[in-house]
């Protein structure tokens, strides 16, 4: 068992038409969100915890649209359960808390904010289906900072439709000039029900080609390490000790419990999922009834697997003890025809403590971490 545990929050879209753009997925500000509040704090009271959070993540996308009131009923309850986490995170979008809101969640123990920037050109934001623009991401940092928050991560998102090198730049170069210390950078990815994912089956527009999207992304590395923003993940950069440390227990192979629609976890070995269904979660959990729509049990080499495959994610690799300590596996003996393969290529360096992805295996690691897949 485990000594603590991580917990993820997922507050969930409701898909409905949307005034701002025409179809895109809405947030549940116009809905009654009390019944999903009080379930998912009835179904994290349900895993009868006995052991403190070491990291609470409110996530989602904008749990900020649920409103100031919800949102502090929602901190109020996890903190009576869970105790003080050594972090806590919210997402916000700009401009959904002002700064009133802000100082209130920081009084009540959250410590890190995390924002959906995207980018600073209002063009991209509107084909993105954002419903702010550039001026909000400066003043929601702002608010951010004036409520007492010093750990403040934002995302950007490259390789857009018509996005060039100088555009990228320049949403670059204000990350860098908000000084702030931690940022996401991802390549756009087209998923179901987006207006971009439309945009793209009807042929209205066109994906940035694979070397523009490796050109951007060499691009984002090498402006963001520049600035103090260190690369410790294939997408995430920090200054000093500003890692995200929820997400590291991702990466580094430990136990964490997803509360809420759609939400995963990894907890006693186990693999669930729940239902994206918001009302079918309410309805199951309100039955005292498990909202899973998957459930998995994990072997030793699948989970020997799996945590090779996060660790490769982080600059520093797979940590050899540490992953003999978790699975029982010397990675060196287990993935030998792996490595080998790969080292000959450049793509993995191995070191006495470490098996990392070379700076070239980084710019194609999802091609390299699938061959770390045994079962």
């Amino acid at each position: 068992m485990p000594e603590s545990i991580s917990i993820y929050v997922h507050i969930p879209y409701c898909i409905s038409k949307c005034n701002y753009c025409g179809f895109y997925s809405v947030p549940l500000a116009g809905c009654d969100v009390k019944p999903l509040l009080k379930a998912l704090i009835k179904e994290l009271d349900s895993y009868k915890l006995d052991i403190p959070a070491e990291t609470i993540y409110i996530g989602g996308g904008s749990p900020s649209c649920i409103g100031t009131d919800n949102l502090l009923w929602l901190i109020d309850n996890l903190n009576a359960r869970l105790g003080k986490a050594k972090e806590f995170t919210v997402e916000i979008n700009p401009g959904q808390l002002d700064s009133i809101a802000l100082k209130q969640i920081r009084q009540k123990g959250v410590n890190r904010i995390s924002m959906g920037a995207q980018s600073f050109i209002d063009q991209q934001l509107i084909a993105l289906g954002r419903r702010y623009n550039a001026d909000a991401i400066y003043k929601a940092v702002a608010s951010a900072k004036a409520a007492g928050f010093d750990n403040i991560s934002l995302d950007t998102i490259f390789a857009l439709p018509g996005q060039n090198l100088n555009q990228l730049q320049y949403n670059l170069q204000q990350l860098i000039s908000l000084d702030i210390n931690h940022v996401s950078a991802y390549s756009l990815s087209y998923d179901p029900g987006t207006p971009m994912t439309a945009a793209l089956e009807k042929g209205d527009i066109i994906p940035a080609d694979e070397e523009l999207d490796l050109q951007m992304y060499k691009l984002a590395i090498e402006m963001l390490n520049n600035a103090g923003l260190k690369q410790y993940e294939t997408s995430n950069f920090a200054k000093g000790s500003y890692r995200c440390e929820h997400n590291l227990v991702y990466w580094q192979g430990g136990q964490y419990l997803g509360i809420g629609p759609a939400a995963g976890s990894f907890y006693r070995m186990n693999r669930t999922e729940n239902t994206a269904d918001i009302a079918r979660y309410v309805q199951a959990i309100e039955a005292d009834c498990p909202a899973f729509t998957q459930s998995q049990q994990i072997e030793p080499l699948q989970y020997a697997c799996q945590i090779a495959i996060v660790m490769l994610r982080l600059i520093d690799g797979i940590d050899i003890e540490k992953f003999k300590q978790l699975t029982d596996y010397d990675p060196l003996s287990l993935f030998k025809d792996v490595i080998d393969e790969h080292v000959a290529r450049g793509l993995v360096e191995v070191d006495a403590h470490n098996i990392k992805l070379s700076q070239q295996g980084q710019l194609i690691a999802d091609t390299i971490m699938a061959d770390f897949i045994l079962y």
